[in-house]
């Protein structure tokens, strides 16, 4: 038995037995091929071109229904290289000048093209190679299959090889991770995969187990588990191991039942739990959790993945295909929060040294007007189906505010010409994520409906640390006393001037830190939809005088260690036995 830890992508626990893939995709058997053989080439070229597309436009209708109709441009750049020129133009010489086969000559492709985009660093041009590299592998793929095992265009599966097994390969493709989670597969293992590529936001969605950062031998078709939970993959584990696993597989699958089940139904007290949401797939199971609707939907997602920035019509359609999946629940909207480390090529933003104290959220959609019109202009036409409310994130001074107000409400009046049925009015709010806009809340509160507490950032601005960073990350944790004391600050500020507050970000998740929220004051929670079930038990039997305690006596020490422990035994304390062990082993996650 072999155990390799990596990062958790997706989380959960899978077993089955390893295939690896691509090991033998783009093997190339042989360079040059007879003159006589020239034309039956290129017919093999056209019909794994033929193939490889409709692979694609199935791939694309899967992410449609996923993660809205406007997400099929993660695979729309790929079918388009599929007939642009150059490519086409280089498969055709090289097999009819230089009688190159057709797997090598669309190797040679892919290399020259791969050795031009070297040196960039362009996120989005980085994807776009991205993308040649998904083409000419599928391509290679349905040449190699015409002699041994030819398809039909409609059938895309893996075959019953894949079905309950766990697969290995040192990328997976948006494409390919669709037809394999549609073939069966229980979880997957990258050597590298971005936690947030478009493969791991499907894993999520359709709750597939993966990890990434792992490199191990030429080991095939073995017994092999995945607990991403802690980061682990296991190959060849033991029988009594291997039981192990298939016992606590079992017991969180009962205790999600439970936190859903008429047991722990949400009760008539005075907390509100929403939802966190970026794409379509997350809003899925907002109304079977019983949350009270949407307290914070991402708005960049969809605008990050274009390749300019999107029309009136494409925002609106992405935001109604959100709403659709969760039956029209009160939906706070937040303001595309560009900048920092979200950035796209064609929003031409200049160099900044230090972009994340740069021109980001409301700073960016200021200095663009008329994009943030059209923005605007998406977001509040949803007031006709739902409860809306809009959201400014980076907020840090009064002006920002009035100037954004002020666009919203003469956008929202051109649409009332045109659609009287739309409200007079929406509640209009800031992200509390800057020191600046935390310690001077009163000076917001004229021209504010609501605030939301983004922790997140805040804790990494009152920290002057970098929570990627290696060096001083550690630092970035909102157990520290200093965020402590910020939070309380800003409960009893908006208690002082009974402007509703809501607190999102990672800590509104953690069920150790709600007591401490709970304690200050905070009722109005916005967590990760998978969450929603463990935050609502948590919170529905909190005693308050109990929790008060605790946060008055967490922001009397100095210790993170401290705190942490004070959290951790009091949530022992409370917590229903049956749940406790599945809250302790999903704590990190």
């Amino acid at each position: 038995m072999e155990t390799y830890y990596g990062h958790s992508v997706s989380s959960g626990i899978a077993l089955g037995r390893l295939v690896r893939l691509h090991e033998t995709d783009n093997r190339i058997k042989s360079i040059y091929i007879a003159s006589a053989d020239q034309q039956g080439e290129w017919q093999r070229f056209e019909q794994a071109r033929h193939l490889a597309r409709a692979e694609l436009q199935h791939s694309a209708e899967v992410i449609s229904d996923l993660l809205g109709e406007a997400q099929r441009l993660i695979i729309e750049p790929q079918i388009m290289m599929l007939d642009d020129n150059s490519f086409v133009t280089s498969v055709r010489q090289s097999i009819f000048q230089e009688s190159y086969s057709l797997e090598y000559a669309v190797e040679k492709f892919r290399q020259e093209v791969s050795a031009s985009f070297a040196s960039v660093e362009d996120t989005y041009l980085r994807e776009r190679m991205n993308d040649i590299f998904t083409v000419t592998r599928l391509v290679v793929k349905y040449a190699q299959q015409q002699n041994s095992n030819p398809k039909e265009p409609e059938d895309f599966s893996y075959g019953s090889e894949i079905q309950g097994a766990i697969v290995y390969a040192n990328d997976i493709t948006p494409s390919e991770i669709t037809l394999l989670i549609s073939s069966g597969i229980v979880g997957a293992v990258t050597a590298k995969t971005s936690a947030l590529s478009h493969t791991a936001i499907l894993c999520k969605s359709m709750e597939i187990p993966m990890l990434t950062g792992i490199e191990f031998g030429e080991v095939q078709d073995c017994p092999v588990i995945i607990d991403s939970y802690r980061g682990q993959f296991i190959v060849n584990p033991t029988p009594e191991v291997e039981d192990d696993f298939r016992q606590r597989q079992l017991r969180i699958i009962q205790y999600k039942t439970i936190m859903v089940s008429s047991s722990f139904q949400r009760k008539d007290t005075d907390v509100q739990i929403y939802g966190n949401v970026e794409i379509p797939a997350e809003a899925i199971h907002l109304a079977q959790y019983q949350a009270h609707g949407i307290g914070l939907l991402r708005s960049e997602f969809m605008i990050l993945q274009m390749e300019r920035f999107p029309r009136f019509e494409e925002q609106l359609a992405f935001y109604q295909s959100i709403l659709e999946k969760c039956n029209y629940l009160p939906t706070t909207v937040r303001t595309v929060d560009i900048g920092s480390d979200k950035v796209a090529s064609f929003l031409h933003m200049e160099h900044e040294d230090n972009p994340a104290m740069g021109r980001r959220g409301i700073r960016y959609s200021l200095s663009r007007p008329e994009e943030f019109a059209t923005h605007l202009r998406a977001i509040l036409s949803l007031a006709q189906w739902t409860d809306l409310r809009v959201m400014f994130p980076m907020v840090t001074i009064p002006d920002e505010v009035i100037r954004a107000r002020a666009l919203t409400e003469q956008v929202l009046a051109e649409l009332r010409r045109e659609n009287p049925a739309l409200p007079a009015s929406v509640p209009i709010g800031i992200m509390v994520e800057t020191p600046a806009s935390a310690m001077s809340i009163g000076a917001f509160v004229k021209y504010i409906d609501f605030i939301s507490v983004g922790t997140n950032d805040l804790t990494q601005y009152v920290m002057a640390s970098d929570r990627t960073s290696k060096g001083v990350g550690h630092l970035c944790n909102p157990y520290h006393p200093p965020i402590l004391r910020v939070l309380h600050h800003i409960a009893q500020t908006a208690k002082k001037f009974n402007i509703p507050v809501n607190i999102c970000g990672e800590t509104a998740s953690d069920i150790f830190y709600l007591p401490i929220l709970h304690g200050m004051g905070y009722r109005s929670f916005s967590v990760r939809t998978p969450s929603i079930p463990e935050v609502r038990v948590v919170l529905s039997d909190l005693d308050p005088a109990r929790s008060e305690h605790l946060a008055t006596r967490v922001m009397e020490s100095w210790n993170v260690e401290q705190v942490t422990e004070q959290c951790v035994e009091f949530i022992q304390d409370i917590l229903p036995t049956e749940l406790l062990e599945y809250v302790m082993v999903n704590k990190t996650c």
